[in-house]
């Protein structure tokens, strides 16, 4: 993964990185992100299942942050807790060209959902966080 970060400056023009189920894990997603700024033309990037902690959340979410392009940002099934949705949903406001944000499956808390979800009724990105935890979030913060 490292290499493939180090590398990501010879394809300026990418669109989509599809690394779903590649055991990135937290060292190779703070590689990546640390690269992300030469990707200006990334529309989605799929990190579903790949063993991403909090700190790893964190620090991809100072990247992404800065990626005016990117479309769908795919987390689902990693091991994200409060900390990372909450950094997360933090720079959703300034992901103007983010349509899809997927958390689900992960270890994010009713009340950390919940917190988030202020973030989200502020925008117009469609998040994804397990079913349950949404709907109920959603009846909470719709009272």
């Amino acid at each position: 993964m490292i290499a493939l970060a180090n590398n990501l400056h010879k394809v300026p023009l990418l669109r989509e990185l599809l690394l779903e189920e590649n055991e990135v894990s937290d060292e190779g997603v703070l590689a990546l992100a640390n690269n992300l700024h030469h990707s200006t033309s990334l529309l989605c990037l799929n990190l579903i299942r790949n063993k991403i902690s909090d700190a790893g959340c964190q620090g991809l979410t100072v990247a992404v942050s800065k990626m005016s392009s990117l479309q769908k940002l795919l987390l689902g099934e990693n091991y994200v807790g409060d900390t990372g949705c909450m950094a997360m949903a933090s720079v959703l406001g300034s992901l103007t060209a983010l349509k899809e944000l997927d958390l689900g499956s992960n270890r994010i808390s009713h009340d950390a959902c919940r917190v988030s979800l202020s973030c989200v009724f502020s925008s117009s990105v469609l998040v994804v966080w397990d079913s349950g935890n949404l709907l109920d979030c959603e009846k909470e913060a719709l009272q």
